[in-house]
């Protein structure tokens, strides 16, 4: 089986996917990750691991998003609304979706071409990652969500 793998752009989003990724791979299907990092050492960390990468964005493309993001974001009051509210997943998700979108967009008709061309039969993606189940839905493939940390986009 032929699986794609696809993370939001970030270091804290794409290396949680590597132990999945070799999973996969160590069970005998063909793994390849799509992926855009926000600084230029972060594609070529997922390619040190040993498994094939695409990038699928310059990192320039990407960082200039993700420091309008904090510039336009006061991290310790997110902070602080995150703790107070961790109870409220639906906050929590709709909060992170806003900040993520942007990031999802600029990869997505890049990750839909890696995707057409490679022929995946399933699509392993991050949390808040938006192109990776754009493109199993376009391919009419599975989207399969790999959790990690303390909150999941699935219904609760």
């Amino acid at each position: 089986m032929k699986v794609l793998v696809t993370a939001s752009p970030g270091i804290g989003h794409m290396l949680p996917m590597v132990s999945i990724a070799w999973a996969l791979r160590a069970a005998g299907h063909e793994v390849l990750l799509a992926m855009a990092g926000r600084a230029a050492e972060h594609v070529p960390m997922l390619a040190a691991s040993g498994l094939p990468v695409v990038q699928t964005q310059p990192y320039e493309a990407v960082e200039p998003l993700m420091d309008a993001d904090h510039d336009r974001t006061d991290m310790q009051a997110v902070q602080k609304m995150i703790r107070a509210a961790s109870h409220n997943v639906e906050w929590l998700i709709g909060s992170g979706a806003q900040m993520f979108a942007p990031l999802s967009d600029i990869v997505a008709d890049n990750v839909v071409a890696i995707a057409d061309e490679w022929r995946p039969d399933l699509v392993v993606h991050s949390p808040i990652d938006g192109a990776g189940p754009l493109a199993a839905a376009k391919l009419g493939v599975p989207a399969v969500e790999q959790a990690y940390g303390l909150l999941s986009t699935e219904a609760q």
